[in-house]
């Protein structure tokens, strides 16, 4: 049995690094030192107070301001919820095409299909 609340945890954690990547910038420097710190290299807030030389519970809080600044400006921009739907959509297309390539033409399908790789050559889905 999969352990769910790890799987929360990751799944929150992964949402935060797709925020953190998408609004990073927003974030001052000692908030985004601190989150990044913390949140994707795994630090303690010990650790982070530590090497910032602030209070546990000010490292704390400054982790704590740029989660909330980070769902503020998701909730803002909605960039990350519209990356998920444009994938999501990438798959569908995806799909279609490798579940109806005999009725395409040949050369559309292929196109379409080079269209869904990126520049490396790699499927985008």
């Amino acid at each position: 049995m999969v352990d769910l609340v790890s799987t929360d945890l990751l799944e929150e954690r992964v949402r935060y690094a797709r925020l953190f990547d998408l609004y990073g910038p927003s974030l001052t420097e000692r908030q985004r030192k601190a989150f990044e710190l913390h949140q994707l290299s795994d630090w303690s807030l010990a650790e982070v107070a530590s090497h910032l030389g602030v209070s546990r519970q000010g490292a704390f809080d400054l982790v704590q301001r740029a989660r909330e600044r980070l769902r503020e400006t998701e909730a803002l921009l909605g960039l990350a919820r519209r990356i998920d739907a444009l994938e999501r959509r990438l798959q569908a297309v995806a799909d279609l095409v490798e579940t109806w390539p005999e009725p395409l033409p040949g050369p559309f399908a292929r196109a379409l299909r080079e269209t869904l790789r990126d520049e490396e050559g790699e499927d985008l889905v």
